[in-house]
Parts: C-alpha cells; structure tokens; sequence
C-alpha cells in the first residue's frame, strides 16, 4: 500500500463521514463525488468500484445505527448500482482529468442518478401509481432534490479533487508524478 493510495482512500472515507452530519440538505451529498474520484484516481477497477460501495455501506450502516434512516429498502440496490455508475464514469475520463471534464461527468452522473432511480422508486413502494403519471409525479417531486444532488456533487467532487490536488503538491511524498493506484 503507498501513499496515494492512502491518501485517495481516506479521502473516500472522510467524504463519506460527511453523511452522518446532522442538519444537511437533502440530497446535498458525496456519494457519486466519492465515487468518481475513486473511478478516476484507483486503477484497479475492482476497488475503485468496490471502495466507494463500502463507504456508502459503511455510512449507510452508522446513519441506521444512530438515527434508523439509513436504509430505504430494494430501492437502495438501485442507489449503490447508481453509485457505481459515477465510478465507471471516472474511468471514462480517467486519462483526461480537469476541472471541466470532472464538473461534465459529474453532472451526467447526477442527471443519470435522477432518471434511474427516480423510475425504479415508483415500482419498489407504493407512493406513485405504477402507471406513467407515477412516473411523472415521481420526477416532479424529485426535482428539488435534483437540484441539491447537481450541486452537491460539484461541491464534493470540487473538494475531493481540488483537495487531494493540493495534498499532491504539497506533501513531499505525494508529489513525484502522479501513478495510478
């Protein structure tokens, strides 16, 4: 285990303590920030899938624990499947990594989160009808929370990349040229 690997991991695992704040925005959260940095900076894909999986398990678990929301039923096989989207997303742009093409993905990745998870709410509880004006009042009540997910994706993706970009200019054994972990 080297360093950047280290630091890459902690980064996750901090990101995802994040969630067990009290009196966050709904939606405004690092899962598939977590999870693009893990796809982008962990070469080996197995981990940079399974990593941010984890933490999300992990902090799904402690919010159950602490405070009994942490899980919202079959639904939630759908959040962790989305989840790993955002890590395959970071592969896709893990040979070009910048600000825009992180805030692109990222953004796609939030849009994707919406569409999925969004339809496959209306079929695994009984809220919506199962119909398509289900679908449709799915979607439209999401949209608030749609637009925490967008900016807190930027916001964490900023802070994870930005973050571990400072640490790699600034501590001495983060700074040879940057390998894949």
């Amino acid at each position: 285990m080297n360093n950047r690997f280290i630091a890459i991991v902690s980064l996750i695992a901090a990101a995802a303590l994040i969630r067990l704040l009290p009196q966050h925005i709904p939606n405004f959260a690092p899962m598939g920030a977590m999870a693009l940095f893990a796809g982008v900076y962990i070469s080996n894909r197995y981990l940079a899938l399974s990593i941010p999986l984890l933490a999300l398990l992990f902090s799904d678990i402690l919010i159950q624990m602490i405070g009994g929301v942490g899980f919202y039923g079959t639904g939630m096989i759908v959040v962790y499947a989305c989840t790993a989207l955002f890590s395959i997303l970071g592969f896709a742009i893990s040979k070009r990594t910048n600000i825009v093409s992180v805030a692109g993905v990222s953004i796609i990745g939030s849009i994707l989160f919406f569409l999925i998870t969004n339809c496959v709410w209306v079929y695994s509880n009984t809220f919506y009808p199962h119909n398509w004006q289900g679908i449709i009042d799915s979607y439209m009540f999401a949209i608030p929370f749609f637009k925490n997910s967008v900016a807190g994706d930027l916001f964490y993706s900023s802070v994870l990349f930005g973050g571990y970009y400072l640490l790699r200019i600034n501590v001495p054994s983060l700074k040879q040229q940057e390998v894949k972990v």
